[in-house]
């Protein structure tokens, strides 16, 4: 099985990151910073895409994608079992 981790810093649709990515052909993606997929990608992949968020809650022009040949069995929480990666994902400012 071949998985890719990358921050594709806010790549669009006409970034050169796609055709590198499907060179290396990975049955799962964890990107970072995507600003939006070209059309083709959800012809090779499932897609799990939510934005960014900034430290308010407000969603950022860019998310994060998990590209899978697979199917997800289930929906996709994007949590943690940390409380202070929670806190930096949902934009939450209270002291822990």
């Amino acid at each position: 099985m071949r998985i890719v981790s990358w921050n594709v810093r806010r790549a669009t649709q006409e970034s050169g990151v796609w055709p590198l990515l499907s060179q290396l052909d990975p049955d799962i993606a964890l990107l970072q910073e995507v600003g939006s997929l070209p059309l083709d990608v959800g012809s090779k992949f499932n897609i799990e895409m939510r934005p960014a968020t900034t430290k308010n809650g407000n969603a950022q022009k860019f998310g994060t994608a998990i590209l899978t040949k697979g199917r997800f069995l289930g929906d996709l929480s994007l949590s943690s079992k940390h409380g202070w990666v929670n806190a930096e994902r949902f934009g939450i400012t209270s002291a822990m």
